[in-house]
């Protein structure tokens, strides 16, 4: 049953099923005509990806081999779940202090809490609004598992769900995220200032991940690349990730996306080891992003490289423990009281992601870069030495503005 043009995770699926989700990459999308013109006789139709070459078909183990044999198909991988990095479960519990005022359910304090007020500062962020650069013009796109509307930071937002799913954040990350990068200021009970890093972008929530685990697949992702495409964005937000296949399809498409808008991807909470970066934050396309506490050092769970290809990834570091940000009112647990601008401490490279899109809208809306190569540069103009840890390391505001000189 083998055949050079399938992945390992694909063969493995067919030596135990008789059919396999599948994710055919062709070499363009002339191809689309054809490739559903061989499928027909067998009662089967590809959805495709346009201008993406990628297409989705539940494939049978007896066509497999045929359709790896025309001329046209690159290659076939396994339609693998994507799902947002797991953070530590203590700190996704709404538990601050005037939060709650529910009786039934009464967690641990946080510990080491960073609120998006004070990591605003932390980056320099504060100074780049003080000059007038807060994201107005810039437009980004999160790919995540929504946001919810009663959310009042997050105002005006355009949406639209590539699930089969309600379109609700069950599970409160893509809200966390989307937050994180754009939201507007709001002090809570407790005087914490919860703000985003460009809270004048426009904001448009793709819903690819669903459930109280936010989980999907390639090709609800890919779905949602395609649609990203019809919005023009400066950045495209991944705070998501699978395990890499040979000829990834999300890496893949991360680098036929890297000339629309600049890509940032979560590197992955799969550390300390190495050899631990997820796709598609594996791409040499993307600005990858690993996570560092309060103290500066790396998390422990930020995942290391290098890639599979052997590159040094990630490319940056942002915060990422302890995040506090605004997450929707979980009325599927006995949160019942939970207010509606809820809030959370959330650990994870998701959360340093956000920071570095943030960090890009404004650095492009103040002319200083219009790709992602162009801020690769500028990390690498403030320290030669990159690591599979941490990157070219922590950037913030001024140096990398001071880098523009």
């Amino acid at each position: 049953m083998s055949h050079p043009k399938f992945t390992s995770q694909l063969l493995r699926l067919f030596n135990f099923s008789m059919q396999a989700p599948s994710i055919v990459t062709l070499k363009s999308t002339d191809f689309f005509k054809p490739l559903n013109q061989f499928l027909s006789p067998f009662s089967l139709q590809a959805k495709t990806f346009s201008p993406l070459p990628f297409a989705q078909i539940i494939l049978p183990r007896p066509v497999a081999r045929q359709l790896a044999d025309l001329s046209f198909v690159n290659h076939i991988a396994l339609d693998t779940q994507v799902f947002v990095p797991e953070v530590d479960p203590q700190c996704a519990l709404p538990s601050l202090k005037g939060l709650i005022s529910s009786k039934k359910f009464k967690p641990a304090p946080f510990k080491n809490v960073w609120p998006t007020g004070d990591t605003r500062e932390y980056l320099g962020i504060d100074s780049a609004e003080d000059n007038g650069f807060t994201g107005k013009g810039m437009k980004v796109v999160v790919i995540d598992s929504d946001y919810r509307i009663r959310t009042s930071q997050l105002e005006n937002v355009k949406a639209k769900n590539l699930t089969k799913w309600d379109m609700v954040d069950t599970c409160g990350h893509g809200t966390h995220v989307a937050s994180t990068i754009v939201g507007k200021s709001l002090v809570t009970k407790d005087g914490y200032l919860i703000k985003g890093m460009a809270p004048d972008a426009d904001l448009v929530m793709l819903k690819a991940l669903s459930g109280p685990l936010g989980i999907g697949s390639i090709s609800t992702v890919l779905a949602a690349l395609q649609e990203a495409t019809r919005h023009r964005p400066d950045v495209i937000n991944l705070s998501l990730g699978s395990f890499p296949q040979e000829h990834d399809p999300l890496k893949l498409a991360v680098e036929k996306m890297a000339g629309l808008a600049m890509i940032v991807t979560a590197a992955g909470n799969t550390g300390p080891t190495t050899e631990t970066i997820m796709s598609p934050a594996i791409s040499e396309a993307a600005i990858t992003v690993g996570s560092i506490n309060q103290k500066q050092k790396v998390s422990a769970f930020s995942a290391r490289g290098p890639t599979p290809t052997g590159h040094t990834k990630p490319d940056v570091v942002a915060p990422g423990e302890g995040i506090l940000s605004s997450v929707p009112k979980l009325t599927y647990t006995d949160w019942s009281d939970f207010r509606a601008n809820g809030l959370a401490a959330l650990n994870g490279t998701s959360m340093a992601a956000a920071h570095i899109s943030g960090m890009l809208l404004l650095l492009k809306q103040a002319g200083h870069i219009s790709n992602a190569e162009e801020f690769k540069m500028k990390l690498a103009n403030l320290t030669q030495q990159k690591s599979n840890a941490t990157g070219y390391g922590l950037a913030t505001w001024g140096q990398l503005v001071g880098a523009s000189q």
